[in-house]
């Protein structure tokens, strides 16, 4: 994909104009993951926010008796890593399909975000429809009954 779709990708993303997603993709780094490569593991730090572009990114844990879970799965337009500040990845993420996404250094994102009503606002649409749909899988999935949680 080119520099020019990446901005228009940007832009659709945050909900703001092509000068402002410019100005965020210059502080991006382009991340690429074929199917199933790691992309980082559990306690790795995270210094960086992450877009998804193409493809996906699995977050996954593993159990103490080795059983493995899926947290989330973030897909195109979706944001993953670190924000406000750094920290360490909770779970382990690999790419679902080739992936692509750009990496932006948090402490960065958190300057844009401060600086910026359209970034600022723009993530927080992001992360508010995020956080909607993992409330809506955590409500269909403590529906279930015990049988249904283990055959989903």
């Amino acid at each position: 994909m080119a520099t020019g779709e990446d901005i228009a990708a940007i832009a659709a993303c945050f909900g703001c104009s092509p000068e402002t997603a410019q100005l965020l993709m210059q502080s991006t780094l382009q991340r690429t993951f074929n199917h199933r490569q790691p992309i980082a593991y559990r306690g790795d730090p995270s210094d960086c926010l992450f877009l998804v572009l193409t493809g996906a990114v699995v977050s996954e844990i593993f159990g103490a008796e080795g059983q493995q879970a899926q947290l989330t799965r973030h897909g195109p337009g979706e944001l993953f890593g670190a924000y406000p500040e750094a920290t360490a990845h909770r779970a382990d993420l690999c790419a679902q399909g080739e992936t692509r996404m750009l990496a932006i250094p948090t402490t960065r994102m958190e300057q844009l975000a401060r600086e910026n009503a359209e970034i600022g606002a723009g993530l927080a649409r992001l992360m508010a429809r995020q956080l909607d749909l993992v409330l809506d899988r955590m409500a269909a999935r403590i529906g279930l009954s015990a049988s249904g949680r283990f055959h989903r």
